[in-house]
């Protein structure tokens, strides 16, 4: 405590001096007391109040307001210190941070309570007739990321974002507003800024003014949550505590999911899963497009919501056909009816639609597809109502399912939901309709793991199963790169499913070499799905030298379901991102903004080609030592390297003193049998010892993790004087076959070049290894085992 006072006199005694040129609000404070838990600051107009969540996350809110986000889900904690008054300010005090209220006029500072240094100060609130905001000064060498989907560079710094969930068909490079606007901000200085609002707003990140950053919007809540970290990765960390984690999709759901727009007939469906499956592709997924309703562009049924039985003559029957095959039906529904369909007078006459200001549907007369009402998300007779004609298709077997033009799409300002006008409310009706489907499969199918595409949602969207992707992306290599910065805002922002139409969507030409780069990306992406329109998205339409290469890469997609799993699991248990920008991995500045690349894991640093023709790609290595993924070549990091490309290959690399699994199945999910694992041992050190586990469960259980229905193997390698051993221990229920399982250990190790093992074989595709790798094989039947490598 003696040290708590000394720094709060630091603090009282410097002070920062932001904001004198500002031309905030110069609200005064009266008095704070505290109430339960909570900090009340009485001011000239009103009051703000202030929560703790955590040592390191507060909440900070003037005006409350009456619009439900959802999107915390975290419990106000008792981790105030200390309070104290210091005259002109008063301090409050938890572990870690150091909150300076100054009085007159009325702001807020974040600092370091273990080492003093200033996060953020002279935060204030401001208002207009019109607008409600936050603002405060920028540190001179400062970078800011987030705001959530933007093709734009991860900092954001001297831009000036619209808050407003909208599509851009056939977008590339340098869009700035996309269909997921996530009003979380993170910073260089190591704090994150939540603001919980839904509604139309901007966020000013010096654009106007240079050194200023600040939130407006139109409505909603005018407050904050802060987050003062030591690193990026506590930020992030935070943040998922605070809005929650993403439960363990299915097995299968991180397999081959072939779309297209569209697949317009049955035997058109049934064709193409037989033809992948023929040609060596595996698969556990086709996605129908709104075809499965509807005729085409010159009469679309959007809304109709019943399979077309002249296109779709035995629905059921094709169902379970491609399940015997191992292939689930994933179908589309969007939330609007068109007028020229009979639903729309059966929603018309229940009262759930958005409606305009005479209290009657709302008719939004300039939708694409035909005059339309849209439903009401917010309503529950809606989402009743709307569940029922998804129950009717999971009765038939469809396993998943695809929310398209969720922003929503078109949303006239003129349109009144239960719970507010259409701007106020529009940034969460993607997050309502996915709490609704989320919340409607644990009521009825408490068992399944729901899949849910949505392109649209909020903050805490993860909590209801969403596996969102970027929308539709050009067909070209600026929508190719722009999916890099989305990836990692996204992931970083707790929405861990983030992926994109791989291939592109939208325009274009036909270009062997974009498909290929794209889709070997999506390996090391956390949801795989070729999609597109106009040109065919699956691989068995391209060359024959690009299916050699494609379908390589997809069975290393399968292989690679042990880590890719495991993945899944500690994403599911403790937040961690599955797509990690490199900073979230090192905590220095300085790779801050480094959108180039990323961590895909722990343990596997990517580099994808997003440029045509590339013969020579740089890649910064991270200290520590780093292996080639396909040649295993030996680099030691620290330092920018340069790879000599080809189109068969990309530049992935793999940790030293790290392990990867990989799994011998290369078919359908259905299939998968943890009988067989590869562990991939990349030696970093002398005398180092690396443990690492493998999540297994059935695969498919909603409640595996909750009710521990899984099992952990635990990998410990040790390399010690010349003598490398891999132990392993299997804890909690037993997934593998009676027989044992077959496990095969690679070392990579271009030093002990000496070690006696058995042949080499060749595990992942396009291996050529510099230094052969040692491999050993063993059957493992028991509880624990150890495999040994000596000189």
């Amino acid at each position: 405590m003696q040290r708590l006072i000394h720094l709060v006199f630091i603090i009282v005694f410097c002070s920062s001096g932001f904001g004198r040129e500002n031309n905030f609000a110069n609200e005064n404070a009266i008095a704070l007391t505290k109430i339960g838990h909570e900090l009340v600051v009485k001011t000239e107009n009103g009051q703000c109040v202030i929560s703790v969540f955590s040592p390191t996350v507060f909440h900070v809110v003037r005006t409350k307001s009456p619009i439900k986000t959802l999107a915390v889900e975290a419990a106000i904690s008792n981790d105030i210190k200390s309070v104290r008054d210091f005259g002109d300010k008063w301090v409050v005090c938890t572990d870690s941070l150091v909150l300076q209220i100054t009085k007159s006029p009325l702001s807020f500072g974040f600092y370091n309570a273990k080492n003093m240094n200033l996060y953020a100060g002279d935060i204030r609130f401001f208002s207009n007739d019109s607008l409600v905001g936050t603002a405060y000064t920028l540190a001179d060498d400062e970078k800011m990321a987030g705001g959530g989907e933007r093709a734009l560079p991860l900092n954001r710094r001297g831009t000036r974002l619209k808050m407003y969930n909208e599509p851009h068909w056939g977008y590339q490079w340098n869009e700035p507003v996309l269909n997921f606007s996530m009003p979380f901000f993170y910073s260089s200085n190591r704090y994150g800024l939540f603001f919980d609002s839904p509604s139309l707003g901007w966020a000013d990140i010096g654009a106007t003014v240079s050194d200023k950053f600040s939130y407006t919007a139109i409505a909603g809540e005018q407050g904050f949550y802060f987050i003062g970290e030591c690193s990026y990765k506590a930020v992030q960390q935070s943040f998922a505590l605070l809005t929650g984690k993403q439960p363990m999709p299915a097995r299968w759901m991180l397999g081959n999911l072939q779309s297209r727009f569209g697949y317009k007939t049955q035997s058109e469906t049934l064709n193409m899963a037989d033809t992948m499956l023929t040609c060596g592709y595996p698969l556990d997924a086709l996605i129908i497009d709104l075809y499965w309703f509807g005729k085409g562009p010159l009469d679309w049924k959007m809304g109709a919501l019943e399979w077309n039985k002249t296109q779709w003559p035995q629905p059921k029957q094709m169902i379970s056909t491609l399940a015997d095959k191992g292939v689930k039906t994933i179908l589309i529904a969007e939330p609007f009816i068109l007028k020229s369909e009979p639903y729309f007078n059966v929603a018309d006459s229940l009262n759930i639609f958005a409606k305009g200001a005479d209290g009657k549907t709302g008719a939004i007369n300039d939708f694409y597809f035909g005059p339309a009402g849209l439903l009401d998300l917010f309503c529950h007779e809606a989402c009743n109502w709307f569940w029922q004609r998804y129950n009717d298709r999971i009765k038939e077997g469809i396993a998943g399912w695809w929310g398209d033009l969720g922003e929503p799409e078109r949303h006239p300002s003129f349109l009144i939901h239960q719970n507010g006008m259409a701007d106020a409310v529009h940034n969460i009706y993607g997050h309502y309709w996915s709490k609704m489907l989320s919340d409607k499969y644990r009521t009825n199918y408490p068992a399944t793991r729901l899949f849910h595409l949505n392109r649209s949602g909020f903050a805490g969207s993860q909590r209801y199963n969403v596996f969102p992707w970027s929308g539709d992306v050009g067909r070209g290599w600026g929508g190719l790169k722009a999916q890099l910065p989305i990836m990692q805002t996204m992931s970083f922002s707790c929405i861990p499913y983030i992926h994109s139409d791989l291939g592109g969507f939208a325009a274009g030409v036909k270009d062997e070499e974009l498909y290929t780069r794209w889709l070997q990306m999506g390996v090391f992406n956390p949801i795989f799905r070729p999609h597109g329109e106009s040109i065919p998205s699956e691989p068995v339409y391209f060359t024959d030298a690009t299916q050699n290469i494609v379908r390589e890469f997809i069975k290393l997609r399968y292989r690679m379901i042990p880590y890719n799993y495991t993945l899944a699991y500690n994403q599911a248990t403790e937040g961690k991102p599955l797509v990690r920008p490199v900073m979230w991995e090192t905590n220095h500045s300085a790779d801050f903004d480094n959108m180039n690349q990323y961590f895909w894991g722990d343990n596997l640093l990517v580099a994808p080609d997003v440029q045509q023709g590339t013969q020579i790609m740089p890649v910064y290595l991270p200290n520590g030592v780093w292996y080639n993924f396909f040649d295993g070549t030996r680099y030691a990091g620290g330092d920018t390297v340069f790879v000599k490309e080809s189109v068969d290959r990309l530049p992935v690399f793999a940790r030293g003193g790290s392990m990867i699994a990989l799994s011998n199945h290369v078919g359908t999910m259905d299939g998968y049998k943890s009988d067989g694992f590869t562990i991939h041992y990349y030696v970093g050190c002398n005398n180092e010892v690396v443990k690492q586990f493998v999540y297994e469960d059935d695969g498919k259980d909603a409640n595996a993790v909750a009710r521990k229905k899984y099992e952990l193997i635990t990998i410990t390698a040790t390399n010690k004087n010349g003598k490398i051993t891999v132990a392993l221990q299997s804890k909690g229920e037993r997934f593998a076959p009676k027989n044992g399982r077959k496990i095969t250990v690679v070392v990579h190790d271009a030093i002990s070049a000496d070690l006696q093992s058995t042949d080499a074989v060749r595990i992942l595709p396009y291996i050529d290894y510099v230094v052969q790798p040692k491999v050993k094989n063993t059957t493992w039947k028991r509880r624990k085992a150890k495999i040994e490598f000596n000189k």
